[in-house]
């Protein structure tokens, strides 16, 4: 069997020999020879053909070279005339370029290829002119092959490094370059017949009738249009080929939902109107006759053929601008289902694997009495004769080794220690067996932690993808406006990127835009501010504004009829380098403002890392529109996981809404809040553990209206050295100072209290609406 084996693989090509990169290397390689003769070969009217320039122009290095050969190749086959010199000599040219200067066009710089290619066409061609008499329509004829052969360059680079990205195609620039550099290997297989038959022209109608098939009117009329415009060029057949092609790509397309059938009938008919209609010509029957072969091959054709089609062409999102919005919102709630019913299995599995991993003591003496009593000449009297007075006595050494951890001589009752043979034998096994069941325990029961973490990671991130699925559902944007901002930013001498007026699920508008830092100084933001106010009929704000090196982001938000004003003070506990408490101030989108406070678990270092990450990752959830109780989860798994030693954080989160006047308080194990309104002050306390002690949490919230004046104060449990009465007294009698002495009054007051003797970190943090 080997050497049958053996003389297979000695049998085999050179080709099925090579790796798969080799192999790949090879098919590169045949592609552009074979794509030279086939680009020498594209010809258009008059006779120009600059194409095979333009191909061995676009490519690099060796492949290149592969081009050259081939399209060499290509032109002494054809002749031309003996126009064919003047291509082989503008190639020679071009390549001595590519490889004098290789640093410089291996660069993708396509505008230089493509401004070389036309330039070496054109000097080359002036050149031939001028060994012959030629006439002014020689002239303009160079001049438009050379433009045609650079923008060539251009189309087919660009096509190529599309290509080479994979996956679809992106952008509708992509398309057209692709179109325009497949219509150039129709024109050269046009010429191609066997017998009466064009393999070009069969090529053509097949990619009409799988366009209008995959993509609708829109893609068939597109293909028909432009493959037929470039057909008639070629061969001047009086915009025949534009007629049939493009109204039967059109008319096909409009069929599409019907069947295959429908639509190459339906092709095929419209192919025969436009030879009655135009008048029937040899060459226009011979394509009827094509065409049928084309629809042939096109009903053959497999299903999968034509949803790659649509993948990679976006026709979708140039004929309905609101499909990708909904497609991400769809796919989102997708994903978000499928990660949430991952965490629910994973759940279950990890209970019915706790269930599975249970144990008792009974194990741990059955392994010590297997290792030892087995071989022991006691085993009978004790295990068959004696076997209940013997497993009592295991049975009684049970809860002094659970107390204990281990088992002495001594320890033994006295039946067993005054009968067995092998005492100290046995009291080692129990032992160890009993070590070794702590660790496996130990081990499992890591792992349950570690399970329940990765569960709640999934569950959080599914209700994040939800939250993100609901608010693009939900998110309109204004192309209106967004066209008249770019208007009118052009005006003022501004190039805008990506402007984008989206309308968030509350209603509220938002600008946004990216231009160069150095077209925006600081008196214009305020001349900005303005006129986008008066575009979108509403005061609108500079509410962000982000610089990196080179670009700049600008946020514009509608003004809210009220502001936040805060003020806090800090003290650290006695002895202690560092606070334990962290808290921090977040602007959100849609005119609301955050608080957020977090109380590390102790004191110094250990606390401020642990509140310091808690405050970190909530206010980048917040800053990026996901809501805390989505988000909880994540932060408390992030904790749990952040080291083998037991870390806990409170949490404290205070969200204004700045555009309706009223504030959401949420509280994970964090201490009271107050809330002073006039003369009245309100104690918010919500019962709930701090994050990173169970692998579920929660937060607790209230919502409350507030109008302007009124003051909510976040504070640590350090305040709580005050009590409650006392602290309502200091906030009714200091009404008429500022926040800052408010805050200073608090803190100072609870770091004198007595009862705790100043022995926590003290935070208290105020906001007034103002």
């Amino acid at each position: 069997m080997k050497q049958g084996e053996r003389a297979l693989k000695e049998k085999a090509g050179f080709f099925s020999k090579l790796s798969k990169e080799g192999q790949a290397e090879i098919i590169k390689a045949g592609v552009a020879l074979i794509s030279g003769v086939i680009f020498s070969g594209a010809s258009l009217t008059s006779g120009i053909s600059p194409f095979g320039v333009s191909i061995v122009a676009a490519l690099h290095g060796k492949h290149s070279f592969l081009a050259l050969f081939g399209a060499v190749f290509g032109y002494f086959a054809q002749g031309l005339g003996g126009g064919f010199i003047k291509y082989v000599a503008a190639l020679l040219v071009i390549m001595a370029l590519k490889w004098a200067f290789a640093a410089f066009f291996e660069k993708e710089k396509r505008w230089a290829i493509s401004v070389t290619a036309a330039s070496v066409n054109l000097l080359v061609g002036a050149v031939w002119l001028f060994t012959f008499e030629a006439t002014v329509y020689d002239v303009l004829l160079l001049l438009s092959e050379s433009i045609i052969c650079g923008g060539a360059v251009y189309f087919i680079s660009k096509t190529l490094k599309a290509v080479q990205k994979g996956g679809s195609l992106e952008t509708s620039e992509n398309v057209v370059c692709l179109s325009l550099t497949a219509a150039l290997f129709i024109i050269a297989l046009a010429d191609v017949i066997i017998g009466f038959i064009s393999i070009g022209h069969i090529i053509a109608a097949l990619c009409v009738l799988s366009l209008a098939y995959s993509l609708k009117t829109l893609g068939g009329a597109c293909a028909g249009l432009s493959l037929g415009a470039v057909l008639s060029i070629k061969t001047g057949d009086g915009g025949f080929m534009i007629m049939a092609l493009g109204v039967g790509g059109m008319l096909s397309g409009l069929f599409s939902q019907i069947s295959r059938y429908a639509v190459a009938l339906l092709f095929m008919l419209c192919t025969l109107l436009s030879i009655t209609t135009l008048g029937a010509q040899t060459e226009d029957l011979y394509f009827l006759y094509e065409c049928v072969i084309a629809s042939i091959v096109f009903i053959m054709a497999p299903e999968r053929f034509f949803k790659l089609i649509a993948y990679y062409f976006p026709t979708q999102s140039l004929s309905n601008e609101c499909y990708p919005h909904k497609y991400l919102s769809s796919r989102l709630e997708f994903v978000s289902k499928a990660l949430c019913e991952t965490s629910q299995s994973i759940s279950q599995m990890s209970e019915r694997l706790s269930c599975r991993a249970s144990y008792d003591l009974s194990g741990v003496f059955s392994s010590a009495a297997d290792r030892v009593c087995r071989r022991c000449a006691m085993k009978l009297s004790c295990w068959d004769n004696n076997y209940t007075d013997t497993m009592d006595s295991f049975n009684h050494m049970a809860p002094h080794l659970k107390r204990s951890g281990r088992i002495e001589p001594e320890a033994v009752p006295d039946y067993l220690r005054h009968r067995c043979a092998r005492l100290s034998s046995l009291v080692c096994e129990i032992n160890a067996a009993y070590h070794q069941s702590l660790k496996q325990t130990q081990a499992a029961e890591r792992a349950r932690e570690l399970k329940e973490i990765v569960t709640a990671q999934f569950g959080g991130i599914s209700k994040i993808l939800c939250e993100m699925s609901q608010e693009l559902s939900l998110t309109t944007c204004d192309k209106d406006i967004e066209n008249k901002i770019v208007s009118e930013l052009a005006r003022d001498k501004i190039d805008a990127l990506d402007v984008s007026c989206p309308t968030d699920k509350f209603g509220r508008k938002t600008i946004e835009f990216y231009c160069v830092p150095e077209q925006i100084e600081d008196a214009d933001k305020q001349i900005l501010e303005e006129s986008i106010s008066d575009i979108c009929s509403s005061a609108m704000t500079l509410s962000s504004s982000l610089k990196t090196e080179n670009l700049m982001r600008l946020t514009f938000s509608e003004a809210t009829p009220f502001a936040l004003k805060t003020a806090y003070f800090q003290k650290k506990a006695s002895g202690e380098e560092i606070c334990g408490d962290n808290f921090e101030q977040a602007s959100l989108h849609g005119g609301f403002s955050a608080l957020i406070l977090s109380d590390g678990m102790g004191h110094g270092k250990s606390a401020a890392i642990d509140s310091k990450m808690t405050v970190g990752l909530v206010s980048k959830f917040l800053g990026l529109g996901f809501s805390l109780e989505n988000c909880v989860s994540l932060v408390n798994s992030a904790l749990m996981l952040k080291s083998d030693e037991e870390t806990l954080s409170t949490l404290d989160v205070a969200i204004f809404d700045l555009c309706g006047g009223s504030v959401s308080i949420k509280k994970a194990g964090a201490a009271p809040s107050f809330i002073r309104r006039g003369r009245r002050i309100s104690k918010v306390e919500m019962g709930s553990l701090p994050l990173g002690i169970l692998g579920k949490t929660s937060v607790r919230s209230m919502e409350m209206r507030l109008s302007k004046g009124d003051v909510v104060i976040l504070c640590s449990d350090g305040l709580c050295a005050l009590s409650d009465s006392e602290i309502e007294k200091i906030m009714k009698e200091n009404a008429e100072k500022s926040i800052n002495e408010l805050c200073k009054i608090l803190g100072e007051s609870a770091s004198e209290s007595e009862s705790k003797a100043s022995s926590d970190d003290i935070t208290v943090i105020a906001a007034q609406i103002v």
